[in-house]
Formats: C-alpha cells, sequence, structure tokens
C-alpha cells in the first residue's frame, strides 16, 4: 500500500482507496499520472506543418493537439498521451512528406533547367 494525493483535494490517501475519504472524489489506477505534467500538445509543430510543408498531415496532428489538453482535464491521462503521440507522429511525416516533395521538386526544376 502506498500513499498518493488526492487530485481534487490534494491530501493524502491510500492508492487502494476507490474514492477520496475526505472528498469523495472517484481515485484509480491513473492517478500517478495526475499528479505528473500533461503531456506536450504539439500544437505549433502541427500549425506549421500545416502552413509549410503537408496540409493533410498537419490538418490531422492539429485536430490530436487539439484534443489532448480536454483529455487531460477531464482525467483521461492515457488518451492524452495517446493524442500527443499521434499529434506528434502526424507532424512528423507531414514534415517529411513536405521536405520531400520540395527536395524532389527542386532537383526536377534542375534537371529541367540543363
Amino acid at each position: 500500500m502506498a500513499i498518493i494525493r488526492c487530485p481534487e483535494c490534494e491530501r493524502e490517501v491510500s492508492d487502494e482507496a476507490s474514492t477520496c475519504p475526505n472528498c469523495g472524489a472517484p481515485l484509480n489506477k491513473k492517478n500517478d499520472r495526475a499528479m505528473s505534467e500533461m503531456p506536450e500538445n504539439h500544437m505549433v509543430w502541427a500549425i506549421v506543418t500545416t502552413v509549410c510543408c503537408c496540409l493533410p498531415f498537419g490538418i490531422m496532428s492539429i485536430i490530436q493537439a487539439s484534443k489532448v489538453s480536454g483529455y487531460w482535464e477531464n482525467g483521461e491521462y492515457d488518451e492524452a498521451m495517446e493524442a500527443s503521440e499521434k499529434a506528434k507522429k502526424y507532424a512528423l511525416i507531414g514534415t517529411v512528406v513536405g521536405a520531400l516533395i520540395i527536395i524532389v521538386r527542386t532537383a526536377m526544376e534542375i534537371v529541367a533547367r540543363r
């Protein structure tokens, strides 16, 4: 048995309790994540990817990034982590695809000028 802090009232309670005896807030196995920081939403990277690199993957990244804080505030920590990872993944894919398109297009223009 370990002592954790209630995410609502911040008082110490047993990790085996299903609800906080002080405030009645529901407790579950995700409480250790409740005390950690919210995962990065990668919104800036998503927007830059949308504007500069690859519109479809950028939009998908923005959608996932916008879900992170809502999930976190509702106590859906696994979903927040998953949305954060998806936002990062889509932004990365969009950045790589955009860079490849720029490289191929530049190479084609150089070849066409010769």
